[in-house]
């Protein structure tokens, strides 16, 4: 799997979001509406996600710590704060939805919080135009 799905997978889970296959389509099912950026991202990987959750049917559940280390993965790979806080935000949904432990997301942030240290006061991020 292209670690962009899976990213986007981790992420949609992460805040309680459930991800079927209707045919050609991909529905979800979520308590809250997704963030905008999300739904961008599903839809311009429209094609991988369907072969993707079609695969993923077939297979085991992932064990319960998925999400956790996908988070802190993240966490890793964060380019800026606004990243940063997507992803304590997730963690916290997350733990709305019993995916996540309080310990868990406390540990999020206490690594959110380390990595914030090493970015840069303000950030330009690209955008299109």
């Amino acid at each position: 799997m292209r670690p962009g799905i899976s990213h986007l997978l981790a992420r949609a889970e992460a805040i309680g979001c459930e991800l079927e296959v209707h045919g050609d389509r991909i529905k979800w099912r979520a308590r809250n509406p997704l963030p905008e950026d999300l739904l961008i991202a599903l839809r311009e990987s429209k094609a991988e996600l369907l072969t993707e959750l079609r695969q993923e049917r077939s297979a085991p559940p992932p064990p319960s710590d998925v999400v956790f280390d996908a988070l802190v993965g993240h966490i890793r790979q964060a380019r800026d704060w606004q990243d940063l806080c997507t992803i304590v935000t997730d963690a916290e949904t997350a733990y709305v939805a019993n995916k996540m432990s309080g310990d868990e997301v406390e540990h999020v942030a206490r690594l959110a919080t380390i990595q914030s240290r090493q970015l840069p006061k303000y950030a330009e991020r690209e955008t299109e135009g």
